[in-house]
């Protein structure tokens, strides 16, 4: 009934949802409506009306991806695609790779959000064209360009015990453009040693002419930050941690990171079916992170990573009417310094680096006019993994006007971290790289000029994945041992009620497994020098993944600028499995679950002047207890997010 009432009050004001040019799912312009693997855009309009104070504040609401949150400001932040893992999801920033090779994942925090112009999700594997950790899918961080129009932004956004203030500035001169932005934050936190104090500053160089186009920036981004660990446990008979309170297991670990990324992107359009494009970039990550832990005695540490990357991106396409085809090659060189230094164990170095080659191509062919089939063929090289082979078949078949099938289906890849294979004594440079292949079915309808809908059906696995376990000789290497399947189903409803109500309406089911071999038996005989060690494998539900996920989105717009926006998500449970020693040498695994949540922000806001634009609102408005993130043991009470928050903005645009 609601949905008959819903249809009948529909208007004739578009959504076109279908359409639109998105980059990320081919690497070359083209409309959403002929890209066969799922790909979601979010607005820099959507974005405002979030009035999100981090990047996983935005991405928490789209289905079909999950955050990973330690609900500190200036905490790590990732997020999951589809049930596959932050370090099998590949993260731009305009095209430039942020993944460390590190840990293999984007720290999605790093991120400054403020000049977001839009977010191009594409839920499906993308190694085909991006080569490593794009096994899950690829999120692309696309941020304003020069304009001409806008000469001026001021933003001041105020939480209790937190403040962000952004300024930026455009200066034309002709074809040419210079932009400043600066962010400056700071906050308490929701718990002892979480306070967090931020600058970021990026300044850019812009050149715009018919047929060719460059644009030159550099950003840093300087950060200090408490990092409290997990909520302990606390009870008559456990005590608070030795170095922490009720609220943290650590009063004393702090973080600091300085953050510099480097790009120059050229574009150039020398006739009307060719165009080439060159990206050089540079990222330079330098962690500082110091601890003190309790070890017979209190330990202090210092440790320091400076991780370095360069890269250069090259591509040409050619375009003739029913056939497109678009080639080129990437290189990427990383490397990395740790250094160590331990009141209890001393000085260590260690140093790691290695560099990729792919070549890809990728074409686009129209045999009837109703059907369009992409197809995409990489080849990477790696010193230090070796090589991998990525094809990739999309095929979309445009039923009606508005009516689309889509078909996709790819192979992909996560690569071994430098941990992986290089860590002083536990590291293992034979390890290969994780590998999965996915495959889906989709239907996108739009029956009405002003309603959308989607269906789609999907399935996906890996191969080979990486865990940690000990070997013959009782040592830790990770090792390719375990296998994940995971099916599912996802739907989507974007319409517009009336002229002042809009309601968008998505889920994701997932049906996920893993197989993994564990550890059974563990023992150590000191009289002969030799180990004696067991494994199963077992077939569990998978970790870290919830099976549902849902989310409501309520925009209404009123006469005189006013307007309020009502966002809810539900998510459901996640298992996670935790070593018991209580039988030694005998072990078995605890089951650890975190609580389904649903979490409702409402804003409400006004438009003075046309420039001007003055908002309240109230994140997680019922005050729900809930974490994203597990904690270290089965005891402990994992990452609280923060509860119920009331927040105000200022927004002047000119």
């Amino acid at each position: 009934m609601i949905l008959l009432l819903t249809i009948q009050l529909i208007t004739q004001q578009p959504i076109y949802e279908v359409e639109g040019i998105v980059v990320t799912a081919t690497r070359y312009p083209e409309k959403l409506q002929d890209i066969a693997t799922a790909t979601l855009v979010i607005t820099k309009d959507e974005i405002e009306k979030i009035k999100p104070a981090s990047l996983t504040e935005i991405l928490q609401y789209a289905a079909g991806v999950e955050i990973k949150d330690y609900g500190t400001p200036g905490g790590v932040g990732s997020l999951c695609i589809r049930g596959i893992s932050s370090n099998g999801t590949l993260v731009l920033l305009n095209g430039q790779p942020l993944n460390s090779m590190l840990f293999g994942m984007a720290d999605l925090s790093m991120i400054d959000i403020n000049s977001i112009k839009r977010i191009e999700i594409v839920k499906g594997p993308c190694s085909a064209l991006y080569g490593a950790n794009a096994l899950g899918g690829v999120i692309n961080i696309i941020t304003d360009e020069f304009d001409y129009q806008k000469n001026s932004q001021l933003k001041i956004t105020a939480f209790p015990n937190q403040q962000n203030y952004f300024l930026k500035f455009f200066v034309p001169a002709g074809n040419f453009g210079y932009y400043l932005e600066q962010t400056k934050s700071k906050a308490q936190g929701i718990r002892s040693n979480s306070d967090f104090s931020g600058y970021y500053l990026k300044n850019g160089l812009s050149y715009n002419k018919k047929r060719f186009k460059t644009n030159l920036d550099f950003s840093l981004n300087l950060r200090d930050h408490g990092v409290p660990g997990p909520m302990p446990y606390i009870d008559s008979i456990t005590p608070p941690p030795v170095f922490g309170d009720s609220q943290s297991t650590s009063l004393y670990d702090r973080q600091r990171d300085r953050i510099a990324l480097s790009n120059l992107d050229i574009s150039f359009v020398p006739g009307s079916r060719i165009n080439l494009d060159l990206k050089i970039y540079g990222n330079l990550y330098r962690i500082k992170y110091h601890t003190k832990y309790f070890w017979a005695a209190p330990v202090e540490e210092e440790y320091q990573w400076d991780v370095r990357t360069a890269g250069i991106n090259f591509s040409t396409g050619y375009n003739l009417n029913q056939f497109k085809v678009i080639s080129g090659f990437d290189f990427r060189y990383d490397s990395l310094n740790s250094i160590t230094e331990s009141s209890l164990f001393g000085k260590s170095v260690w140093d790691a680096a290695y560099h990729n080659i792919g070549y890809w191509i990728e074409t686009r062919i129209e045999p009837i006019d109703f059907i369009k089939v992409h197809s995409s063929l990489r080849l990477d090289q790696n010193s230090g993994y070796g090589n991998f082979i990525s094809p990739q078949l999309g095929i979309v078949y445009q039923l009606t006007e508005r009516c689309f099938l889509k078909g996709s289906a790819g192979r992909a890849f996560r690569a071994p971290t430098f941990n992986d294979l290089y860590y002083p004594t536990g590291g293992n440079p034979d390890i290969k790289p994780e590998y999965g292949e996915a495959y889906e079915l989709r239907a996108e309808i739009s029956p009405r000029y002003n309603l959308f809908t989607s269906l789609a059906i999907f399935m996906r696995n890996i191969n080979d994945k990486i865990a940690w376990l000990p070997d013959n000789n009782g040592l830790w290497k990770p090792q390719n041992v375990d296998y994940v399947n995971i099916k599912g189903i996802e739907a989507r409803i974007n319409t517009r009620v009336s002229w002042f109500l809009k309601v968008a309406l998505e889920g994701t089911y997932l049906l996920a497994q893993q197989e993994n071999r564990e550890l059974v038996y563990s023992y150590y005989d000191w009289l002969a020098d030799t180990s004696h060690i067991e494994f199963e494998t077992k077939t569990r539900t998978a970790g870290f993944i919830p099976k549902y996920k849902f989310s409501t989105k309520l925009y209404f717009k009123f006469r005189h600028q006013w307007n309020l926006n009502i966002i809810g998500s539900y998510v459901g449970e996640q298992v996670n499995y935790y070593p018991n020693y209580e039988d030694y040498p005998r072990i078995k695994m605890d089951t650890k679950t975190l609580n389904p949540y649903y979490i409702v922000d409402i804003t409400a806001g006004k438009k003075f002047l046309k420039v001007w634009e003055l908002s309240v609102g109230v994140k997680n408005l019922f005050n729900k207890e809930y974490a994203t993130q597990f904690g270290n043991s089965i005891k402990d009470r994992n990452y609280p997010m923060p509860g119920r928050r009331i927040f105000g903005q200022i927004y002047f645009v000119y």
